[in-house]
């Protein structure tokens, strides 16, 4: 932040020195000079109280008991309307039994091969997973 204040205040330095001059020669007026840079005001501080926050409270609270109350109505209706998801009858299904046996020695183009393949049969299942149990 430092690096970036230090240019700040030469630019604001140098725009000081040039309203000055301007003042004084007479091209800006006092008005226009209060304009630039009028008289320090006092900052006033004051305690925030809880009667400040209170409207926030409250619509915290609110949000919250909507939430819960949303929350349950979801429960309460996926169990009364939720439908379960129809999976075919155990003597309809089939077994797929995949066995890998490759040797030590295979080449990086077969594994890459071997890879594309379980890649693919990876991709097969999951596209039909409603029809099988994985």
């Amino acid at each position: 932040m430092k690096n970036v204040l230090e240019p700040l205040n030469v630019i604001v330095a140098e725009r000081f020195e040039r309203v000055q001059r301007d003042r004084d020669t007479g091209l800006v007026g006092d008005e226009c000079f209060e304009l630039f840079y009028p008289d320090p005001i006092e900052p006033n501080y004051s305690a925030l109280a809880m009667e400040d926050l209170s409207g926030v409270f409250a619509f915290l609270v609110v949000r919250i008991i909507v939430s819960c109350i949303r929350f349950a109505l979801e429960i309460v209706f996926w169990k009364k309307f939720g439908h379960e998801i129809e999976r075919p009858a155990k003597e309809n299904m089939q077994t797929v039994q995949l066995t890998l046996n490759f040797s030590t020695s295979t080449t990086i183009e077969n594994a890459t091969l071997i890879k594309g393949k379980y890649c693919e049969l990876i991709d097969l299942l999951a596209e039909h997973a409603d029809l099988c149990e994985i």
